[in-house]
């Protein structure tokens, strides 16, 4: 009898410890199966939708992530992304970021490798990713981007504060608007020069008439990222893009020059990828 009991009360014991270990553990859910939701409730209020065009093998993730701090899941229907996303094969990313951006940033990562092992596509996870954020998002985009910089091909910020700057910055675009809150221009200003002191790849581009809003923020990230694409993403491996292979940009004048050929301070100067690049950062100001 005492044996019994001792047994039984052992089996109570472990049932109540796996119990306790799975309300420990489990930090979210599928809320369907492409997307996964933390627990909504501080420090893990994320959320992430990832969508992968119908016959394409992605060669790297974009990840989207609105302003406000907003549900950017359903990022990943819109039709001008979609379509990108198939043009230069790629999967799309939706984030929901409440949290904190550091604990967002490693929820991403833990996110997408339940997202790809749930169906069976493992390999999504470890791809590289570009980051487009918008305010509260390209926060986000910016601060990933430093934190996991060998896994980011490069980031998009657009009009949004930065605040805790990096020593070895992914490639970046920094953008925002001639009539949008002093105080957040004054700092994407100050990042810029912060990171070309380091002579790291950051373009700079300020809106005309325009407050904070995407305005046509977009349309010149798309042509970002295509161009930096195709000199760092090569053998699915990130190459370095040098300094002086670029042409650089009068953020001033807007005139763009070959590198060797840029008649003032380099340190000051916008980094244009390509040609094409430098063509579309020309016309932004129009």
């Amino acid at each position: 009898m005492k044996i019994k009991l001792i047994l039984l009360l052992f089996l109570c014991i472990s049932c109540s410890s796996e119990d306790t270990t799975t309300r420990v553990t489990e930090r979210g859910k599928f809320i369907d199966n492409w997307t996964y939701e933390f627990f909504m409730v501080e420090p893990e209020a994320n959320a992430f939708k990832l969508w992968i065009p119908e016959g394409v093998t992605p060669r790297a993730i974009l990840v989207l992530a609105p302003g406000g701090g907003g549900n950017g899941t359903g990022l990943v229907n819109y039709k001008e992304w979609q379509d990108y996303a198939k043009a230069e094969k790629l999967a799309l990313l939706g984030v929901y970021v409440r949290s904190d951006l550091e604990t967002a940033s490693s929820n991403m990562i833990d996110a997408l490798k339940k997202i790809a092992e749930k169906n069976n596509v493992e390999y999504i996870s470890n791809l590289p990713v570009l980051l487009r954020g918008f305010s509260h998002g390209g926060r986000f985009s910016h601060v990933f981007s430093q934190l996991y910089s060998s896994k980011t091909i490069a980031y998009v910020t657009i009009k949004g504060n930065i605040l805790n700057l990096g020593t070895n910055s992914p490639p970046g675009l920094l953008i925002t608007g001639e009539k949008d809150a002093q105080e957040i221009n004054e700092t994407v200003e100050r990042a810029f020069l912060h990171y070309r002191s380091l002579k790291n790849i950051v373009c700079f581009a300020e809106e005309p008439n325009m407050g904070h809003g995407i305005g046509k923020s977009d349309t010149l990230a798309r042509v970002f990222f295509s161009s930096v694409l195709k000199l760092r993403l090569k053998n699915n491996l990130l190459q370095e893009i040098k300094e002086q292979d670029v042409f650089l940009g009068d953020n001033t004048s807007h005139d763009f020059f070959e590198y060797s050929s840029f008649p003032d301070d380099k340190q000051k100067a916008s980094c244009l990828v390509d040609s094409r690049f430098a063509s579309a950062w020309k016309s932004f100001f129009n």
